[in-house]
């Protein structure tokens, strides 16, 4: 990969602010990045995703851009068979993590541009999960959205950038998928929080009933 610019970390991407429920080596992915493969996902599912990033040397007429960054309280684990992931600076990359590299060698009249095709050009796509498009995945809450990466990637590895497409903003039968944290408070509200507003409201009519 090196001689094509770009450069693949091994490791497990640990992100316990945005990951799938409690699986904290199950990153949930926010797509920040502008590019035709990613166009309209807002949201993907990697698990046991390692780093992939541009290499400190790219080489003449390869254009080379990150994707797929993990959170700001990520890091990249260097031991992904630890029972308990901590962070540890001497062995771990702080995040943000990229997770994916799409690369094209540019022919002299479109050097600059990222997204225009032509018949010689070499496209390279390196994402750092290779299980990101198994059925689990893809039927699992924002793993719905993997589908649209993995045939958008192949669109456009073959030059096909017509047949790319933007997934619907509404899925069917799509089921609502959320953190560790958003859970917990969930919870929370239902457990503590709305049976003491009941029962304050009981209290305070009581009260108000026995004045009168």
């Amino acid at each position: 990969l090196k001689e094509f610019g770009i450069k693949y970390t091994p490791g497990t991407i640990i992100d316990p602010v945005s990951s799938y429920r409690d699986f904290v080596d199950s990153p949930l992915i926010t797509v920040q990045t502008s590019h035709q493969i990613l166009e309209g996902i807002p949201q993907l599912l990697l698990t046991g995703v390692a780093g992939v990033s541009q290499s400190d040397s790219v080489p003449e007429n390869w254009i080379v851009t990150e994707h797929l960054k993990s959170s700001q309280g990520s890091w990249l684990e260097s031991d992904p068979t630890a029972e308990e992931f901590r962070f540890n600076e001497d062995e771990d990359q702080i995040g943000p993590i990229s997770a994916a590299v799409f690369a094209r060698k540019s022919t002299p009249t479109d050097k600059e541009s990222t997204e225009q095709a032509s018949e010689d050009d070499a496209r390279i796509i390196v994402i750092g999960d290779s299980e990101f498009a198994e059925n689990a995945i893809l039927q699992t809450g924002p793993g719905v959205f993997n589908r649209s990466l993995f045939l958008n990637s192949v669109n456009w590895l073959t030059a096909n950038e017509a047949l790319i497409s933007i997934p619907q903003k509404q899925l069917e039968n799509a089921p609502l998928a959320f953190t560790g944290q958003q859970l917990r408070n969930m919870l929370l509200s239902l457990v503590v929080v709305a049976p003491g507003i009941i029962v304050g409201l009981g209290i305070y009519i009581t009260l108000k009933r026995r004045r009168a």
